[in-house]
């Protein structure tokens, strides 16, 4: 059993074989603008417990976000997402974190709970401008 396991190291010695990601030099170069549009912002990610969502809040979590709501149907993903948070450290959690498992089955009632908890966080349900849901 391997205990010493370096995941990072492993994708960059042989998946991309590469020492640092393609974007390091775009995020270099739009750190600025990035951090003017999403420091302070409330934000609702659905499908975040997954393996996209949960990389996608881990890159948000570099800024400083005002709250954080996170739905998804799986509830032991969510509890995975906040234990690998938490455990990680480096991420800047805000103080309004809340994620909430909900059953799409039962469509009224998610869909009243997903407006419900994004108005708890101060998220938007409709965009501002076409494609832009920060506020």
């Amino acid at each position: 059993m391997i205990l010493d396991f370096d995941l990072e190291r492993f994708i960059r010695e042989k998946v991309t074989r590469r020492e640092q990601s393609l974007l390091v030099a775009d995020f270099a170069r739009y750190d600025t603008e990035l951090h003017e549009r999403i420091d302070g912002k409330h934000v609702l990610v659905i499908g975040g417990a997954g393996s996209i969502g949960s990389h996608y809040i881990k890159a948000l979590l570099r800024f400083d976000v005002a709250s954080l709501c996170v739905v998804d149907i799986n509830e032991n993903g969510l509890t995975e997402l906040v234990r690998d948070l938490r455990s990680a450290g480096g991420y800047r959690i805000p103080k309004d974190f809340i994620t909430y498992p909900v059953n799409f089955g039962e469509v009224i009632q998610s869909a009243r709970a997903i407006r419900h908890r994004g108005q708890l966080c101060g998220a938007q349900t409709r965009p501002q401008r076409e494609g832009h849901f920060l506020h």
